[in-house]
């Protein structure tokens, strides 16, 4: 008969008494009937739906067009091995968990169902992965050990017992896993695995799913140490949560924002106290964007040629004083986003074979590399459709540790946002062209992350919808992005020739990408786009690119009109380190002294200044102009130490930079209308593109904020000497910002008079004074 209340259509009953026969056969002891593991399973005192998973497990199937949870779920079954599963692992069973994950594989000959015949192995899989990710942990005070590696004829622990290894077995199961667990090994225990091959060949590797890479000098390839992350005391600071628009973002890497370039020097008394002082309390940023913290090749790095994607990197410290900068920082009202890659893996990984062969999920040699490295594979629907093979179960096993890395950065090191690298590449390494399986693993891990954690915030990168093309939001669920468009927009329009959107760009243009993101007007009662992130500098202007990082550097008064619209646009606002005062900026007329060594100036595909410990870069010794690699090796280091961020302010420069920056996100912070994703006005207050000037409006309710932009280089008046005139609602208006103030090195003072306000019924007409190169903010009071 059909099982309570899960709407199912009833099973054979000779189906379902083989069936308890098969688990009382080969996994279950005492035997557990079909039924009884239907009925009783509960989760935090409810009973759970056949049909649904509960609120915060960790298991799923892969939730895809073809192969997705509506299909394999419901199928009761397979149902029953998720709840049992669970059950088990919850109760610290582990032996009982991992074989009622086998089950669904051995249970596939029996042929009792025809869906599982064809996919028990994968729904194994699945469940494997959902009940012990491979990795090392600590559970029950046991070091439990488990990886999937196909490739391998044998696979053994390497215990560093100093100067010596002692070999421990790990048994291996019929679908390439290999699992142990022992007393006698503990947090702060390194270890490495053997692999023995099927030509004889025995390598010694480190875990691909390591947290900590112990070693300075082997780095990557040395010995990896087991961690018990669960263990941190976290108090009520493990996050602080906050809403998107409300996020005021500096986005930092950790190597270069101190002279020692680690997590403990961020709460180096000096260094706290610009964080806390100067950019929480002056400047208002309420969150830190933390760029990659993967495990990479060499002493330092860029962060985005992971080889290690779970490690953390050694050159920053450990796993435990991440956590605890990660704590201090929530305790300080400061909120932390992790940038994490899942769309490539590092070019070391394609020059050292053994990877890819020994860790067969990890790279596709079956499509093209992105061009930042091999990539990772995710076609699960099409490898299903060819039928049980090493890159299928690749492909899942890949869905396995994106879940695991976002689970990972959530509940281990407190995260309340996840900003996602490069991501038309994830599931797609042609980066556009092959959108459905892109968007289904997008979605997937939003599915994941909202199982995880729903109140994290999920931050794309750089997708971009041309004409207005809202598919990628329904498709994936996913809600904020990069603004690209507006980044784009700036640089083509500020600084023409430096910006990768090329061609004529109107200012009607300009008003869409900052309140749409899109180049497409929305009318009243279309839906319009979520809020986006916006900005101007980020890692890539500084660091990605081999012309001078800051266009901005010729042109101060058009840098500052390019950050003050970055701020102004609709959506969450970001800035990178050093743009508070000016890092990178050329001096002003007069400020010839300004150069010091607190640039960050263009780092050429940071990763290339990396030690590699195994192969030389012999094109970048080319490009670099060293002869050789101990040249290089010489003197990128102290290239390297030259890039540290200074944060003394001097007089004669930076203090007007930072003073614009404090005027500015001041303004933002206070204003509910620029802090609001709504947009009741839908078209500029007044536009003309054959002068470059533009005015908007947002509004909330009674907030009212009011930006001109003049990117002419004269003063603007209408024919006749009369300014642009626009209607508000009443209110008493003041000049909020102008980023030509004399005060921030500007050319151009501006005062907000009685005589530019006049009132007429329900209306006030305001005249905008624009003056050359500038961006004005009016606010109601």
């Amino acid at each position: 008969m059909p099982i309570a209340g899960a709407g199912l259509v009833a099973f054979n009953p000779s189906a379902n008494l083989r069936f308890d026969a098969f688990l009382a056969k080969n996994f279950l002891s005492p035997a557990t009937s079909f039924a009884a593991l239907q009925t009783s399973y509960s989760f935090q005192g409810q009973a759970v739906s056949p049909v649904a998973l509960p609120a915060g497990s960790r298991f799923y199937i892969p939730a895809h067009h073809r192969f997705g949870e509506e299909t394999l779920s419901a199928n009761p079954y397979v149902d029953s091995w998720m709840r049992s599963a669970d059950k088990f692992i919850r109760n610290g069973e582990l032996e009982r968990a991992v074989a009622m994950a086998n089950c669904p594989w051995e249970f596939a000959s029996t042929g009792i169902d025809p869906l599982l015949a064809q996919y028990g192995w994968a729904v194994s899989t699945a469940l494997f992965n959902s009940i012990l990710p491979e990795g090392a942990r600590m559970i029950g005070g046991r070091g439990v050990f488990r990886i999937w590696a196909p490739y391998a004829e044998a696979l053994d622990l390497i215990v560093n017992e100093g100067k010596s290894g002692r070999l421990r077995s790990l048994k291996r199961d019929a679908l390439g896993n290999y699992l142990a667990s022992f007393m006698d090994i503990g947090p702060g225990t390194d270890y490495m695995y053997r692999i023995r091959y099927a030509d004889g060949r025995v390598e010694n590797l480190p875990d691909p799913f390591s947290r900590y890479q112990p070693c300075k000098d082997l780095g990557i390839n040395g010995w990896s140490r087991l961690t018990d992350l669960g263990r941190f005391d976290w108090g009520d600071a493990k996050h602080l949560y906050r809403s998107f628009e409300d996020m005021r973002i500096y986005e930092m890497h950790v190597g270069l924002w101190t002279k020692e370039g680690s997590f403990n020097a961020i709460q180096n008394p000096s260094d706290w106290d610009y964080l806390v002082r100067r950019l929480r309390d002056e400047l208002k940023i309420n969150t830190v964007e933390i760029m990659p913290v993967h495990e990479s090749p060499g002493e330092f790095n860029w962060g985005y040629d992971v080889v290690l994607p779970f490690g953390v990197y050694r050159s920053y410290g450990t796993p435990e004083e991440l956590q605890m900068l990660v704590k201090k920082l929530h305790e300080a009202g400061i909120s932390v986003i992790f940038d994490v890659v899942l769309n490539h893996l590092g070019k070391v990984m394609m020059k050292d074979g053994r990877w890819e062969t020994f860790f067969g999920y990890f790279g596709d040699r079956n499509s093209e590399p992105t061009e930042w490295g091999p990539s990772l594979r995710f076609t699960v629907d099409e490898d299903l459709s060819r039928g049980h093979s090493v890159g299928a179960e690749g492909s899942m096993h890949n869905l396995s540790l994106a879940t695991e890395l976002v689970r990972m950065y959530v509940e281990d090191f407190g995260a309340d946002g996840i900003r996602f690298d490069m991501t038309p590449f994830i599931g797609d390494q042609t980066g556009w062209r092959n959108k459905e399986n892109n968007y289904a693993v997008l979605k997937f891990l939003k599915e994941m992350m909202g199982r995880i954690d729903p109140r994290v915030i999920f931050i794309a990168e750089d997708f971009r919808p041309k004409n207005g093309d809202l598919s990628f939001y329904a498709k994936t669920g996913i809600e904020h992005s990069w603004n690209f468009a507006l980044t784009g927009a700036l640089h083509n329009m500020l600084f023409p020739g430096r910006g990768e959107i090329g061609g004529y760009l109107s200012m009607d243009d300009l008003f869409n990408v900052a309140m749409y993101g899109t180049f497409r007007r929305f009318g009243y009662g279309e839906e319009i786009p979520p809020p986006m992130l916006n900005y101007f500098v980020s890692h890539d202007t500084k660091g990605n690119h081999e012309h001078d990082p800051v266009p901005l550097a010729a042109d101060r008064e058009r840098a500052m009109m390019a950050y003050a619209i970055s701020v102004l646009a609709r959506g969450a606002v970001m800035f990178f380190m050093g743009d508070e005062y000016g890092a990178g900026l050329a001096p002003a007329p007069g400020d010839a002294d300004y150069f010091r060594k607190n640039e960050v100036r263009a780092l050429e595909n940071f990763h290339f200044f990396a030690k590699y410990p195994i192969f030389p870069e012999e094109d970048f010794l080319i490009r670099r102009g060293y002869s050789s690699i101990e040249e290089q090796n010489e003197k990128e280091p102290k290239r390297f130490a030259s890039m540290k961020l200074l944060k003394e302010l001097s007089p004669a420069w930076d203090v007007r930079i930072f003073e614009m920056w404090r005027s500015l996100m001041e303004a933002r912070a206070l204003s509910a209308a620029l802090n609001s994703d709504e947009l009741l006005r839908r078209d500029p207050l007044y536009v003309r593109n054959d002068r470059g000037i533009l005015i908007f409006e947002r509004r909330l309710g009674d907030d009212v904020a009011v930006v001109g932009i003049n990117m002419s280089d004269v003063d603007y008046r209408e024919p006749g000497s009369a300014p642009p005139r626009v209607a508000l609602s009443t209110g008493d208006y003041r000049l909020a910002f102008n980023s030509q103030d004399p005060k921030f090195g500007g050319r151009y003072p501006l005062e907000l008079s009685q005589g530019d306000m006049t009132v007429h019924g329900a209306f006030i007409y305001l005249d905008v004074r624009m003056p050359p190169r500038s961006v004005l903010l009016f606010r109601n009071a």
